[in-house]
């Protein structure tokens, strides 16, 4: 069991396969309809959005006219938690193409070997590399064909790692203080493995003993201090694993009744992690390295004869979008940063940074203004992130008349059908196709619907501030406009 949300993506019979082109139309306060519908959407939505316990913002357009159907603080700042992803995958889609791909390379020099990042978030993502139909490990079997082929079962010399394709600053201080808790603050790099986490699962073994471990991806330089021990019968509690002391050192603790996969944990260095775990592959495949492990540049001297290609930008997206993944938004965040690094000449700053830049660029380029974006991160998990429910129902009527616009609209979650919103909006089941968010006091949904009438809606709602329940406060109240203005 996984505890990164691992999403089978079904299909949707009600989702729609072309783009919808987009006019530019009036403000609309009522809509031409019948029954429930021929009542203006405020007054059906007014009440709930109004409602005490949180700051609210909504906006309504239909599709592909624009035309405003409903707007309550449209242009106020928000923080847009996980729907922050959809300006992170709609700039990496616009800048790279839905058939990019990232590679990683292996050369050589001399006895030495570089394994050389490219930037790819998804190598060794258990998801991605089921579709590739692979295990994790095996994305690397290339490798090892190449070295064989070249009588390199023996490396004389060193593993270089180079992970220079993104900058080193991997996580953010607006995240947690402690980022190595939460395998959803992983840190990204140019270098990155299985999400940049280690998953551990526990066995138990004879009562009032340790437990034995599994460690996953093998890795040398990961160390477990093994606290855990298996139940007597009268013993209760769960197993867990913690951070310990150093960036590669994690504790088990508590108590071991049955195997149990514990959550996923975060490294401290993706770059050295990524090559390690490389390492460690090759020697499980009878390929051995004299030399030790260093980060360091690859040289023009270096000779590539592997390379190894990401999945698709499109299945990329999917794995970002559907379950909110948030390890490979923030790559993706700074692969757009690096792209306009490459065409800004003098453009300064961290790969982040220049990742907000792209965003405020393509959004401007597109005809929505974005004075407002905040983009600190690509995920949403930072609080500094501020987006408008303007902003987001822009982009979505912008995206939906790209030649490419099924690719986008594929990636999001369908209610009732897969992704963060599988269990919710089943009253109108595949209908909704939108991008859910959520940190602490902060409640998000923004996306396309269509209504029993077939008319095709973008719509964002943002809940911020919630107080009490987040369920009742923000889920429930989401839900219940989605409803109200689906009637």
């Amino acid at each position: 069991m996984r505890f990164r949300w691992l999403t089978t993506w079904l299909a949707s019979a009600a989702l729609l396969t072309t783009p919808i082109g987009c006019a530019t139309g009036a403000p609309a306060s009522v809509e031409h309809a019948t029954g429930d519908a021929a009542v203006p959407m405020a007054a059906r939505l007014d009440p709930i959005v109004h409602a005490a316990g949180a700051n609210v913002a909504v906006r309504v357009i239909e599709l592909p006219s624009r035309r405003e159907l409903y707007a309550v603080e449209a242009d106020r700042a928000m923080l847009p938690a996980s729907n922050m992803k959809l300006v992170t995958t709609a700039t990496a889609l616009d800048l790279f193409g839905p058939d990019h791909t990232f590679e990683t390379r292996l050369a050589v020099a001399g006895n030495d070997l570089y394994l050389v990042g490219g930037g790819d978030p998804a190598l060794g993502d258990s998801t991605i590399a089921g579709w590739q139909h692979l295990k994790p490990l095996d994305q690397f079997a290339p490798f090892v064909r190449a070295l064989r082929a070249r009588d390199r079962a023996r490396v004389k010399g060193a593993l270089y790692f180079d992970d220079r394709a993104l900058d080193g600053q991997w996580t953010l201080s607006s995240w947690h203080e402690r980022p190595r808790d939460y395998w959803y603050a992983a840190p990204s790099g140019g270098l990155n493995f299985n999400d940049n986490c280690i998953d551990v699962t526990v066995y138990p073994t004879t009562p009032g003993q340790p437990v034995r471990y599994e460690v996953f991806p093998p890795t040398s330089i990961i160390h477990i201090v093994n606290r855990c021990v298996t139940a007597d019968g009268g013993e209760r509690g769960e197993p867990s694993v913690a951070p310990g002391a150093g960036d590669n050192e994690y504790v088990l603790s508590g108590v071991c009744a049955k195997k149990t996969a514990l959550p996923s944990k975060s490294v401290g260095d993706p770059g050295l992690f990524t090559a390690d775990v490389f390492r460690t592959y090759l020697a499980g495949k009878g390929i051995t390295i004299a030399g030790g492990t260093e980060r360091a540049a690859a040289g023009p001297n270096a000779q590539v004869i592997a390379t190894l290609k990401s999945a698709p930008l499109s299945a990329i997206l999917k794995r970002v979008n559907k379950p909110s993944q948030n390890f490979l938004a923030e790559v993706l965040a700074k692969q757009s940063g690096e792209r306009y690094r490459a065409t800004h000449t003098g453009a300064t700053g961290t790969s982040w940074q220049m990742g907000e830049a792209a965003a405020k660029e393509f959004l401007a380029r597109s005809g929505i203004a974005a004075e407002q974006l905040r983009a600190a991160d690509g995920s949403g998990l930072s609080r500094e992130d501020r987006v408008t429910a303007r902003m987001l129902t822009d982009l979505l009527a912008a995206m939906n008349r790209r030649p490419g616009a099924p690719v986008f609209r594929d990636s999001l979650p369908i209610a009732g059908v897969d992704g963060t919103i599988k269990g919710r909006l089943t009253q109108v089941k595949g209908r909704v196709f939108a991008k859910t968010g959520s940190i602490r006091g902060v409640r998000a949904l923004s996306g396309y619907a269509v209504t029993a009438d077939g008319r095709t809606l973008a719509f964002s709602i943002l809940c911020n501030d919630i107080q009490g329940d987040e369920a009742v406060g923000g889920v429930a109240r989401i839900d219940d406009i989605v409803r109200a203005m689906l009637k």
